[in-house]
């Protein structure tokens, strides 16, 4: 059966799901901080466009899982990589993780008293946002049977990871990475969770007007295109097994 799983911004994807099997959406979605009336899809060159990484439930909260983002058409020089987590209520002028997930093993900076840590970096090598060794964010959190998120719950919708970049023109593409699965939170005395499939959302597109999009010639919007065509082969898109593409 297809049914919606995300609409961010004028996108909507429809993917795969059993009748009432739980799962979990990573998707992609963003704004113009410099400004709105532009959005995303009238860019002008530096602008600051704020990413998001969300996930999409019908669970209780998101417990974790690994996930990354993937990019086209953006310098990794550009992006701005912060470990601040959120502030709670929410913040939108924060970035960072959100407040209640730590990233295991992934959580930089690495040192003497963290030792199993790595940085989050942006990468151009990779064409991702991940680990230093390209092996995705890691993301727990203590389970409320322990006292942990509750009342702070990862909804469904909520960001996880949020960052900013200055837009250079061009089209810049994000997709969501992923491993294939993730955990939830099924109720408030929750200990083990529950590993359920992931799935990827939309493909998020950062552009100039239309007219912008004409100056840059047939030859780099087709190069655009196999940019993307390469990161939907990275990772698992839409419950399609790596390598292929959801139709």
């Amino acid at each position: 059966m297809l049914r919606v799983i995300s609409c961010v911004g004028l996108v909507c994807v429809l993917g795969a799901a059993a009748p009432g099997q739980t799962f979990v959406t990573y998707f992609m979605a963003g704004e113009n901080l410099s400004d709105a009336g532009r959005g995303l899809d009238r860019a002008s060159v530096g602008d600051v466009i704020r990413v998001r990484l969300a996930v999409e439930h019908d669970a209780f909260s998101y417990a974790g899982g690994k996930a990354e983002m993937l990019y086209a058409g953006v310098s990794e020089s550009d992006i701005t990589i912060t470990e601040d987590a959120f502030g709670q209520p929410f913040d939108p002028w924060e970035i960072g993780r959100h407040v209640i997930l730590r990233i295991v093993a992934s959580d930089g900076p690495s040192d003497s008293t963290q030792p199993h840590n790595v940085d989050v970096i942006a990468s151009d090598a990779f064409g991702k946002v991940t680990d230093e060794n390209d092996d995705f964010f890691d993301f727990a959190s203590t389970p409320p049977g322990l006292g942990g998120i509750e009342p702070d719950l990862i909804e469904s919708g909520e960001s996880i990871f949020v960052f900013d970049y200055v837009y250079g023109g061009g089209e810049d593409l994000w997709d969501a990475g992923h491993d294939g699965e993730a955990r939830v939170w099924r109720d408030g005395q929750d200990i083990n969770g529950l590993v359920v499939p992931a799935l990827s959302g939309n493909t998020l597109v950062v552009s100039p007007a239309p007219g912008g999009v004409a100056l840059l010639g047939l030859g780099t919007i087709g190069g655009c295109r196999r940019r993307r065509d390469l990161i939907l082969e990275a990772g698992v898109c839409g419950g399609v097994l790596t390598g292929q593409r959801s139709h």
